[in-house]
């Protein structure tokens, strides 16, 4: 009988995106690469190693797209030294150079003294900010950061002016007797900070699914308060499995939320959470949303989302492209009551075409159920950065290309440093 063995989201679910990410740097040497080859004894008396330095970005939400990366290349002597008769078959070694990668974020490695020994790479996103471990923009503005007894100070442009005090200081470890907190210049001129507090659980589950699911054991450190500087506060509560159940916010309200994980026969058929509903201390668990998520096959998912009222949404997404990524949106449909018995109000089916790995044009096809139904289409053609290069708009019809063409709405950019294309410089609507 197979068993499923539960392991714990990285921070028990809790993670900060940040607004950069990190490069990964990595050199390879081959040896021998080429040189002087001496064909009676078949090989090399002289010869080059070639080494390659390659960078792959780590993205800020913590996806890292493997099979995309920049790389350069360049020969160094290996040793030996040239004989009579030898034959020299180096040539020119390029590596792959800058790259976009291609997963519709707009991030872009740039490679700078490419091909020697002394070359580099930063990492920019669409609007041209350097994100690679600071974030500068193309003006030179930037966020640094150090760290000093346990002390992580962060500082802005306006640092400078302020004689070099940072703009905000971190300290603390996070845990529950050493909470983290963030000093920084409030209005009024004076420091004020901002106090987050833990709390370590014990937890032994298997989420509820019993026999043929091994139990997971262990102690998770969670966020328990967040104290703001006007005396109020955020609260956070967990079920016994150390999933966020409520959030007390600071007007006193709280918003709850409850799962459900899909037990089937001796193997979870879905992975993370298949059930979520979330209701307000306001308004009462009679009128809270729910969203259940179900397996398609082939890595395909589909979410209903059901409103305080009944109605349901249904949200079907792709197997993901890239790995640890969610998949495309590919279809929506709108209902008055359940999806299953209710009236259907609309829908939309969303077809993505891919080119050399990233979207490059997306089709809108909406139908709108009323009386009589009716029909649109909208063409959006996006650039490797994921901004829109043309946008077709056709009006409602009896087919989704029979109504009258609206309007065309075409961009061009400005490249910035590390080629990132982000400012329009001429936007044209007919």
């Amino acid at each position: 009988m197979p068993v499923d063995t539960w392991t714990p989201a990285p921070g028990f679910g809790w993670r900060l995106a940040q607004p950069f990410g990190t490069l990964i740097h990595s050199r390879t040497i081959g040896s021998p690469y080429c040189g002087w080859y001496n064909s009676n004894t078949g090989s090399y008396d002289e010869w080059w190693n070639l080494v390659t330095d390659s960078w792959t970005f780590d993205e800020p939400d913590g996806s890292v797209p493997s099979d995309d990366y920049a790389s350069s290349e360049y020969l160094v002597l290996g040793g030996g030294a040239k004989q009579r008769g030898d034959t020299y078959d180096c040539s020119p070694v390029y590596g792959t150079g800058s790259t976009q990668i291609p997963d519709g974020k707009g991030y872009t490695i740039e490679v700078f003294n490419a091909n020697q020994a002394s070359a580099y790479a930063e990492a920019f996103d669409s609007r041209g900010n350097e994100v690679d471990g600071l974030l500068k923009d193309p003006n030179g503005n930037q966020v640094t950061t150090s760290t000093s007894g346990g002390t992580t100070s962060y500082y802005d442009p306006l640092s400078v002016a302020n004689g070099g005090a940072a703009a905000l200081a971190e300290t603390g470890s996070g845990t529950p007797s050493s909470p983290i907190y963030y000093s920084y210049t409030g209005s009024n001129g004076s420091s004020v900070q901002i106090e987050e507090q833990f709390e370590s659980l014990s937890v032994t589950t298997s989420f509820g699914c019993g026999t043929g699911h091994t139990q997971w054991s262990g102690t998770a450190t969670v966020p328990s308060e967040l104290d703001l500087p006007d005396g109020s506060k955020f609260t956070f509560g967990y079920d016994s499995d150390a999933r966020l159940s409520s959030v007390t916010l600071p007007t006193g309200a709280t918003v709850n939320y409850s799962y459900v994980i899909d037990c089937n026969g001796s193997g979870v058929t879905d992975t993370g959470n298949d059930n979520l509903t979330r209701w307000d201390s306001i308004n009462g668990s009679s009128h809270g949303w729910q969203w259940a998520r179900s397996q398609q096959g082939g890595g395909a998912v589909q979410t209903i989302e059901t409103d305080p009222y009944g109605n349901d949404g249904v949200y079907s997404f792709a197997a993901p492209y890239w790995p640890g990524e969610s998949g495309a949106l590919t279809s929506v449909a709108l209902y008055s009551g359940s999806h299953t018995s209710g009236a259907e109000l609309a829908s939309a089916a969303i077809s993505n075409t891919l080119s050399s790995n990233y979207l490059s044009q997306q089709v809108t096809d909406i139908t709108d159920y009323g009386s009589p139904t009716r029909y649109m289409e909208t063409v959006l053609a996006p650039n490797v950065w994921g901004l829109p290069l043309y946008q077709y708009t056709y009006d409602w019809s009896t087919c989704f290309t029979c109504g009258t063409f609206l309007r065309n709405i075409t961009t061009s950019y400005t490249a910035l440093l590390g080629g990132a294309a982000a400012v329009p410089a001429e936007i044209t609507v007919s």
